[in-house]
């Protein structure tokens, strides 16, 4: 059998992890089956297990994906407001709140969600992190939520609070 090249390897568990995004965002956890993972991402029962040994830990790589996408946002204000202000990313909003409530009663994945959050994140950056958790919740709830006037706000607090002082 011949060797599969590591490259093959991060891009067959970035398939997986892309299709299991899609599903969890679109039925939860618990109505989510392996097998639906497997059709989403046209790969055998066994081709997934060879990356991930059960839906947990699927669970447990997207907790810490979406964290460090978020934690990079964070890092880019003013991006991630344009960001919140699409409605393309409701989907991964709606995993997102599925997620933090998972979160409340599985120790790892609240572990994997605070451990990647913590870094990086002092002062205005944790004022900005819980007000985009806010809207990405409120948007996660409610798809049709119109966050543009709310973000304009912000990024107009966001550009006073990062100009030089007396500018």
């Amino acid at each position: 059998m011949p060797k599969v090249s590591q490259s093959h390897r991060t891009a067959r568990r970035e398939q997986i992890l892309a299709a299991a995004e899609s599903c969890f965002s679109e039925g939860g956890f618990h109505r989510v089956s392996m097998h639906d993972i497997c059709d989403r991402a046209a790969l055998s029962p066994g081709a997934l297990y060879d990356y991930f040994p059960g839906k947990q830990a699927l669970i447990e790589a997207l907790a810490v994906r979406r964290a460090a996408d978020a934690t990079g946002a964070a890092s880019d204000p003013l991006g991630r407001l344009a960001g919140l202000a699409s409605t393309e990313a409701a989907a991964g909003d709606r995993l997102d709140l599925r997620l933090w409530a998972e979160a409340l009663d599985d120790p790892a994945i609240r572990a994997s969600i605070l451990s990647v959050r913590a870094r990086d994140q002092i002062g205005l950056r944790d004022l900005f992190d819980a007000l985009a958790f806010g809207l990405a919740a409120r948007r996660g709830l409610d798809p049709a939520f119109d966050a543009r006037p709310m973000l304009a706000t912000l990024a107009r607090l966001l550009a006073a609070a990062q100009s030089p002082a007396g500018a």
